[in-house]
C-alpha cells in the first residue's frame, strides 16, 4: 500500500451553539507514512470544553509526530496510543487546575495511526470512528455512554437508545484525576478502505444509512466531508460537527 492517502477534516459550529468545542489534529509524514489523525469532542455542560479538546488535540499531535516513525512493531505503537491518551488525559486535568473557571473541563478522544497494512485506534467517550469496505459500514469504536450500557445489558434496543433522553451521558472521557480504560486496537487495512472519525455533532443528528451513502458514493475525501457536514446542518445544526475522511 504506496499510494497516497486521501484525505481531509472539516468543522462547524453549528447552527445553535455560540463557540465551537470541537478539535481536531492531524500528523502526515513527509514519506507519507505513517499517518495520524484526531478528533475531541468538548464535553456539554462543562465549563472551557472548547479548550479541553484542545489541549488533548494538540497534546497527541505532538506526542505522535514525535514517536511514530520510530518503529512499526505492532506492539509498540499500541503501547504508544494507549499512552498517549492517558498522558493526554493528565494533560486536560492539571489544565484544569490551573483556574477555577476551568473546573470539571473534559473532552471525548478519537484517533487513528496508519501503517501501511495496519490501522490502530484509540477511543474515549462518543466520538467515533468507522471503517467502510467493499461498500459496507462498520462501527468500529464502542461508545463510553450509559446508554451503550444499557444497550450491552439488554436493556435497551439500539432504536430506544437512538431517542433516549440520556443518549449523551459519558461513561469515560478526558480530564479525571484517575487511570482510563480507552479502547485501543489494531485492524488490518485493504486498499480502497475508507475511514471516517467524527463528533457526535453527525452521529447523534445523520441516521448512519445516510453516512454511509455518503462515504460509499464520495469521489474524494474532501467532497464526504463537505457533504456530511452539510448533512448536519441540513439536520438543524444543533451541535458542533467535526468528521475526519480517510480514503486509503
Amino acid at each position: 500500500m504506496t499510494k497516497k492517502v486521501d484525505y481531509a477534516i472539516k468543522s462547524e459550529r453549528g447552527l445553535v451553539r455560540d463557540k465551537n468545542e470541537d478539535s481536531y489534529a492531524c500528523y502526515v509524514a513527509e514519506e507519507g507514512w505513517p499517518l495520524a489523525f484526531i478528533v475531541a469532542d468538548g464535553i456539554g455542560g462543562h465549563s472551557k470544553g472548547e479548550l479541553a479538546s484542545k489541549v488533548a488535540a494538540d497534546y497527541c499531535q505532538e506526542r505522535l509526530s514525535s514517536d511514530l516513525g520510530k518503529t512499526e512493531q505492532a506492539e509498540v505503537v499500541e503501547a504508544l496510543v494507549l499512552d498517549t491518551m492517558q498522558k493526554a488525559n493528565i494533560e486536560v486535568y492539571l489544565k484544569s487546575l490551573e483556574d477555577q473557571a476551568n473546573s470539571g473541563m473534559g473532552t471525548t478522544l478519537t484517533l487513528t495511526v496508519f501503517y501501511p497494512g495496519a490501522c490502530y485506534l484509540g477511543h474515549i467517550g462518543d466520538s467515533r470512528c468507522y471503517i467502510m469496505r467493499k461498500g459496507i459500514l462498520e462501527k468500529i469504536s464502542r461508545d463510553h455512554t450509559l446508554v451503550q450500557e444499557m444497550q450491552d445489558a439488554g436493556t435497551l434496543t439500539p432504536e430506544e437508545g437512538s431517542m433516549h433522553p440520556k443518549r449523551h451521558i459519558l461513561t469515560q472521557a478526558l480530564g479525571v484525576p484517575k487511570y482510563l480504560s480507552p479502547e485501543v486496537l489494531r485492524l488490518e487495512i485493504k486498499k480502497g478502505d475508507r475511514f471516517l472519525l467524527c463528533s457526535d455533532g453527525l452521529h447523534g443528528y445523520v441516521a448512519e444509512y445516510l453516512i454511509a451513502d455518503c462515504l460509499r458514493k464520495a469521489k474524494s475525501a474532501e467532497a464526504c466531508t463537505d457533504e456530511l457536514v452539510r448533512l448536519a446542518m441540513e439536520a438543524g445544526g444543533l451541535d458542533n460537527v467535526t468528521v475526519a475522511a480517510i480514503f486509503l
